[in-house]
């Protein structure tokens, strides 16, 4: 026979129960975002630097400059710019054809998007 007291318990500990297992889930969900940073701030990359060449802004000349780009990847970094508009991250400059990751990877530091 089960008594009204019995039936505010059991509900009360299901409700319980409930806010532990949410609980536990938002915290799983903290925890993946922290690891997510952590691999991405790993691939020791470092911050662009101060001078860092502005590829939204950069001349032909200026892009001449830096290792690795001549006359025609210079030209073609202008173009897409103007054909699409600003750079939103310093990585999408791997959307140049000829720009592989390595060389991206050895730019990275010398350019920025802003």
């Amino acid at each position: 026979m089960k008594t009204h007291n019995s039936h505010y318990y059991i509900s009360y500990t299901f409700l319980l129960n409930l806010f532990l297992v949410m609980l536990f889930c938002f915290f799983l969900v903290c925890c993946a975002r922290n690891d997510a940073k952590q691999v991405y701030q790993a691939d020791g990359g470092k911050p662009a630097a101060a001078n860092a060449v502005d590829i939204n802004s950069a001349t032909l000349a200026e892009l001449e400059k830096l290792p690795l780009i001549g006359a025609k990847s210079a030209e073609k970094i202008i173009e897409h710019r103007e054909k699409y508009g600003k750079f939103r991250r310093a990585e999408h400059i791997l959307l140049i054809q000829g720009m592989s990751d390595e060389k991206y990877r050895q730019l990275k530091n010398m350019i920025k998007a802003e």
